[in-house]
């Protein structure tokens, strides 16, 4: 994966086997609504606007592994999953990557 570049769902590409843990900033609704609307890759990376969330749905990542709310966005222009992967030790947001990656220190 090149740096700076988020994994797309593309017909007919390498199947994603890896967690790529990301900084998010979310907005918590009175009602008590996780709305995420922005993500980085790396610490000083470059912000990625989430342009349109078309569902949340609790639901696992088979292909890089983990389980909880996952978000179908779009972010410019291309459609993502963003997981809210929620554990007793962590909580914590992925994206799904083709490469391995060493975790950030966030």
């Amino acid at each position: 994966m090149i740096k700076g570049e988020i994994m797309m769902e593309e017909k007919g590409s390498e199947r994603p086997n890896y967690k790529l843990y990301v900084e998010v900033g979310a907005v918590y609704e009175p009602d008590g609504t996780m709305v995420p609307k922005y993500l980085r890759l790396t610490p000083d990376g470059e912000k990625f606007v989430i342009d349109h969330i078309y569902r949340a749905q609790r639901s696992a990542s088979r292909r890089a592994g983990g389980c909880g709310i996952c978000y179908s966005v779009r972010i410019r222009g291309k459609d993502a999953l963003l997981y809210y992967e929620d554990s007793p030790h962590a909580s914590r947001w992925f994206v799904e990557s083709r490469y391995p990656v060493p975790e950030a220190d966030f």
